[in-house]
């Protein structure tokens, strides 16, 4: 598209008057002033429990969206095999439940606790990996699940990763 000459497409700026596309917040930590932070970080860093309730949150939108996953995506074969579009997404939501429990269990025990649970931790799961060598069940071509109660199905490569980094961690 031609234009006449002497006219600008550009917003008009004259000397003395900000551009309409520059920005009046301050850019750098100097124009700031020294050590001063933007004010939500500020606010959520001061705060003595802010990390872990932003933890704590991220972890359970996670979870939420997970599980909206797992309804999504098993629906159309908990219709074939239950008769019920939620029955595969309820047995999900236990498991979350479960979870969020042993979770809060976690928070509650000290570094301590944690420290002396690191070595029994990494014994058991060893015993267990080598459990599913004797007494594993084949799932989809793969022999690392124990058979527990009902339903119920332990993979213990799972817990081994954690023993193995709470026994590394101290």
């Amino acid at each position: 598209m031609a234009t006449r000459p002497g006219i600008s497409l550009a917003p008009r700026v004259t000397p003395g008057t900000l551009s309409p596309m520059a920005s009046t917040l301050p850019t750098t930590r100097a124009s700031r002033g020294a050590g001063e932070e933007p004010p939500v970080r500020r606010s959520l860093l001061n705060h003595p429990m802010g990390l872990y309730y932003l933890l704590i949150g991220a972890t359970l939108a996670l979870l939420g969206l997970g599980l909206l996953m797992v309804l999504s995506a098993s629906s159309v074969l908990s219709i074939r095999l239950h008769g019920s579009a939620y029955t595969l997404a309820q047995r999900q939501l236990l498991f979350a439940g479960i979870g969020i429990v042993l979770m809060i269990v976690a928070t509650r025990l000290s570094v301590r606790t944690w420290r002396r649970l690191a070595w029994p931790a990494l014994i058991v799961a060893l015993a267990l990996l080598v459990a599913v060598l004797v007494v594993g069940v084949e799932v989809s071509g793969q022999r690392n699940w124990i058979d527990i109660v009902g339903p119920f199905r332990l993979q213990p490569s799972e817990f081994a990763k954690i023993a193995l980094i709470l026994w590394s961690a101290d």
